[in-house]
């Protein structure tokens, strides 16, 4: 009978060990969170101090869209490569590719336009700055379908 217990004993020790092990390998490959991030939400980048925005699938901008930065503006786009030009305080070109159709709000606010995913997919967002991988973002969809 003491046999038993001790077999029984180094079983269920083996057992709940195994079972431990287990869920330390799976918790440490999956990310955990108790709460919801704060930092994760749909705005994909923000413009200050913006006179004219321009989009085009070309660099060179051989047809431009213009969006007109008075009020806001919800572009749909398919799925490609898109240059963002931003005239204002500082002139640049921000270059996007989304790998299926896209629904873009400006949202104009507070002397700043804050573009928005309006779509119903999440993001994955990687920023790079002059070729140099600066960090990945996860931009939830703003609208549920």
């Amino acid at each position: 009978m003491e046999i038993n217990r001790r077999i029984i004993l180094i079983d269920a020790v083996l057992i709940i060990g195994s079972l431990l092990v287990i869920a330390g390998i799976v918790g440490y490959t999956q990310a955990f969170a108790v709460a919801p991030l704060e930092d994760i939400d749909s705005v994909i980048f923000v413009l200050n101090n913006v006179e004219y925005l321009f989009i085009d699938d070309n660099l060179d901008f051989l047809s431009p869209e213009l969006i007109n930065l008075n009020e806001d503006v919800l572009v749909s786009l398919p799925s490609g490569h898109y240059y963002f030009k931003i005239i204002g305080e500082r002139n640049e070109i921000r270059e996007l590719t989304f790998e299926f159709d896209i629904d873009i709000l400006f949202d104009l606010s507070d002397n700043e336009i804050k573009v928005i995913n309006y779509g119903s997919k999440n993001l994955d967002v990687s920023v790079y700055n002059h070729g140099t991988f600066e960090e990945s973002k996860l931009v939830l969809g703003d609208r549920d379908e």
